[in-house]
């Protein structure tokens, strides 16, 4: 694969473009620096980021197995079957290879023929949040690992995006179950974007669907949309030991939902 060309831009009419071979070195500088962080992350970010991977660790030694709706018994029993060590080198290193590996499958298909320094500020940004957060004891990487796969069976058509489907309820299952939900809205959507060609219509069809998921998440589970993220935090502070500190970092600082937004 040919690297992507760097460019640095001067106001509106400068600009200089790395060669084929001065942008080959920088990427591979750069997207070696991430291995490196996926391993001492650890030693220099703060404890809070790592309430998560404490959790389902303390999981994974009391033996949770696989159960319906339960992430953190399930995301223990998917790490205990490949006998990941939570404080071992091994895992973060081969996540963090496939993470950037992803990242540099989905920059190819793209299809750009350059990127300023700009974009590869925010393309490596979203690229550290990932390492940092996926290469821990974590629900994100196995989400990582059901999503990827999309990127290859989407070019199988019908059959392609069937067998996702099916890995992606299988998820829903056992992790996230408004991920059914989710996959219904997909096929809903697939279709409707067969026959809805002109782009106003598109930003209609995909309000209408939104409205469609605020109003199956309070008919199916009996919350508004813009009120569950912060009911499972409710839930999380009210369980929690009393002299044990928040074990989350989802904080709402828009109101909203609540008796003046129900539906009727």
């Amino acid at each position: 694969m040919k690297p992507l060309k760097i460019s640095i831009i001067f106001g509106k009419n400068n600009k200089y473009r790395f060669n084929a071979h001065s942008s080959f070195i920088i990427w591979l500088i750069l997207l070696m620096l991430f291995p490196v962080l996926a391993i001492v992350k650890e030693d220099i970010l703060p404890k809070y980021f790592f309430w998560d991977a404490n959790t389902i660790y303390a999981f994974m030694k009391s033996g949770s197995d696989f159960a319906h709706g339960d992430s953190f018994s399930s995301t223990a029993a998917f790490y205990n079957l490949f006998s990941v060590d939570r404080y071992s080198f091994i895992f973060p290193l081969i996540s963090s290879l496939i993470i950037v590996y992803l990242f540099v499958i989905a920059l190819k298909r793209s299809m750009a023929k350059e990127i300023t320094l700009l974009e590869v500020g925010m393309y490596l940004f979203y690229l550290m949040l990932s390492v940092i957060y996926m290469t821990l004891l974590s629900k994100d990487f196995i989400v990582l690992l059901v999503i990827a796969p999309f990127l290859f069976l989407a070019k199988k058509g019908i059959k392609g995006l069937l067998l996702w489907s099916i890995l992606a309820m299988a998820y829903g299952y056992f992790y996230r179950s408004y991920w059914f939900i989710f996959v219904c809205q997909f096929w809903m959507m697939y279709m409707a974007f067969g026959i809805v060609k002109k782009p106003w219509q598109v930003v209609c069809v995909v309000l209408v669907f939104l409205l469609l998921l605020a109003i199956a998440f309070h008919v199916g589970l009996g919350v508004d949309i813009d009120r569950f993220r912060t009911i499972i935090n409710d839930m999380r502070i009210e369980t929690q030991d009393a002299n044990a500190k928040t074990n989350t970092m989802i904080t709402s600082y828009i109101p909203g939902g609540g008796d003046n937004y129900q539906l009727a």
